[in-house]
């Protein structure tokens, strides 16, 4: 197999390029894509524990946990302990959060429109499609 035809390879080039040119993008915000990710998360969900926000975005709890703590220092989440379980906590935007959740989220949007913007609309309909069939696929590997 030539490097070229190789998926893993393709799609972890596409990922490298767009994080490099989304971080660049959110940095005037002080933020990054991975942060990004889960301002939104929050935004869409409501508060979640640390778990579930693990899981929301697919990515392993230490990694959620550098970025929350990011995200704490800056004002942005906070972590309220679980009643029931005070070893567990949420974490939920605070207002300063919701505020710049919203102007990133307007970066968000310009920035996909941007990286799309040859692609007609049903073409990236297929992609996202494609990109989620494949990763559902990987999971279960």
């Amino acid at each position: 197999m030539k490097l070229h035809d190789c998926t893993y390879f393709l799609a972890n080039r596409l990922t490298r390029s767009l994080k490099r040119a989304f971080d660049n993008r959110l940095a005037p915000h002080g933020l990054t894509a991975a942060t990004w990710c889960v301002m939104m998360a929050l935004a869409e969900n409501g508060p979640l524990t640390q778990k579930q926000l693990s899981e929301t975005l697919a990515l392993e709890n230490p990694t959620v946990t550098r970025t929350i703590d990011r995200l704490v220092d800056k004002g942005f989440v906070v972590r309220q302990p679980v009643l029931r379980d005070r070893r567990y906590y949420t974490i939920s935007l605070t207002e300063k959060g919701k505020k710049i959740q919203r102007q990133i989220n307007e970066v968000g949007q310009c920035f996909m429109g941007w990286v799309t913007r040859d692609l007609e609309k049903e073409e990236l309909q297929l992609f996202k499609k494609l990109l989620v069939r494949v990763s559902d696929q990987a999971r279960v590997g």
